[in-house]
């Protein structure tokens, strides 16, 4: 049996948050939930097993979904992938090197699962 892929999604939002987290775990994931940057590094600290991805809203209090990737990547040996979804505009060359796809909202949340698992089967 193929293990469960790991998914952390980080959203001020708690109805967002919850929304993406159920569908994600319809489609098989195992997921867990933030509502800060600073609240996911934590949890990715402390988790054994890393992440395989970590889903993000660009805008928070604190530590926003650009800077906690960036974050994760200058403390952690293992990184998770990480998607970012925003309601505003912002290029790839603006997202920086750690943000593996930008989502802009709304988007219909079938092309964030197909995305995540046509990386899945890479």
């Amino acid at each position: 049996m193929e293990k469960k892929r790991k998914v952390l999604i980080v959203d001020d939002n708690e109805p967002n948050r919850k929304f993406v987290a159920e569908t994600l775990e319809d489609e098989g994931y195992y997921t867990q939930v933030a509502a800060s940057g600073e609240e996911a590094l934590e949890i990715v600290k402390r988790e054994e097993e890393p992440f395989d991805f970590v889903v993000t809203d660009r805008f928070m209090n604190g530590l926003d979904g650009v800077a906690l990737a960036n974050e994760a990547h200058a403390r952690f040996k293992k990184v998770p992938k990480f998607i970012l979804m925003t309601g505003t505009s912002i290029t790839e060359e603006e997202a920086g090197p750690h943000i593996l796809r930008i989502f802009h909202k709304p988007f219909p949340i079938n092309t964030l699962v197909n995305f995540m698992r046509d990386l899945k089967s890479e």
